[in-house]
Order: structure tokens, then C-alpha cells, then sequence
């Protein structure tokens, strides 16, 4: 069976790499990888990790597949930085966030269209979260998030 999560992760990251502001042509993250090893030098930026799949049985033809995807967005802080510059990092996390679920809205189109064999049913984001921690580098902001898709697939 075709590895269906794996090609959905990989699109799913090409599509964030490519992603824009709605105003302009700047592009949304500094970068967009499946894991970082080291915390990115540019922000913000994207993590698109594959987390769990669940499979349903709906009848004897068919199964219900949920691929869990989590989405972490980072933005980095200087310690030093006011009340004032916190407030603007949030409101472009806000931002990004708002961008991030109107390219989730699209995106059961966008995968069948580019992943051959695949049925999506539905995409919904949950589990939104901004977090933040101090750090050596500064202060850490995180907006937090998971995609589940939900796939049909033929069992024959």
C-alpha cells in the first residue's frame, strides 16, 4: 500500500515553503523543515512533524485513516525587547495562525490534486496554543497546532 502519510507530510511541507502573506509576495517562514536539530538563526519558522494515524473501519471495502500531523511556528524574541515588541511578535503569530487555517481550509483539495490515489474527506485543524520560554537566546514564542487528516481508503 502506498505510504499515503508520508506523501501528505511531504506536501504539506512544500506547500508551507511556498506559503505567502496575503499582502505581498514575502514569503511566511524563514524556513520550513521537518525537525530542527538546532534552534533556527531567522524567524519565524515552521516544524511539520507526522504524529499518529488512526484507522477506522467504516464496512468491508473501505477504512477510515487519520493522519496526525503537529505544526509548530517559532519566533524568537530578544531578551531585552519591551512591552511593545512582545505585543507585535503575538500579533504576527496571530497572523500566521490566521494564514496557517486558511491554507488548512484548502487543503484537502490541494493533496488530492497533488497526491494520485488519495481520497480526503476532511482536514481540521485543533489543539491551538501559543506558549513561550526563556531562553539563552532569548524569549521563545510558539504557536502550536495539529492537523488531522482524514483519508478513505479501499481495503481489497
Amino acid at each position: 500500500m502506498t505510504d499515503f502519510r508520508k506523501k501528505i507530510h511531504d506536501e504539506i511541507i512544500n506547500d508551507l515553503k511556498t506559503l505567502t502573506h496575503h499582502s505581498s509576495s514575502n514569503l511566511l517562514f524563514a524556513d520550513v523543515k521537518k525537525i530542527f536539530v538546532d534552534y533556527p538563526n531567522q524567524t519565524p519558522v515552521c516544524e511539520v512533524t507526522p504524529s499518529t494515524t488512526e484507522i477506522f473501519k467504516i464496512d468491508t471495502n473501505q477504512d477510515a485513516r487519520v493522519y496526525i500531523f503537529d505544526l509548530i511556528v517559532y519566533d524568537l524574541l530578544a531578551e531585552q525587547a519591551g512591552e511593545t515588541e512582545l505585543n507585535k511578535r503575538i500579533d504576527r503569530l496571530q497572523k500566521i495562525e490566521d494564514r496557517l487555517l486558511d491554507y488548512i481550509e484548502k487543503l484537502p483539495n490541494d493533496l488530492e490534486g497533488a497526491i494520485t490515489g488519495i481520497k480526503i474527506y476532511t482536514v481540521e485543524p485543533s489543539n491551538n496554543q501559543y506558549l513561550y520560554e526563556q531562553s539563552e537566546q532569548g524569549i521563545k514564542l510558539y504557536l502550536t497546532m495539529q492537523i488531522k487528516v482524514y483519508v478513505l481508503t479501499s481495503v481489497r
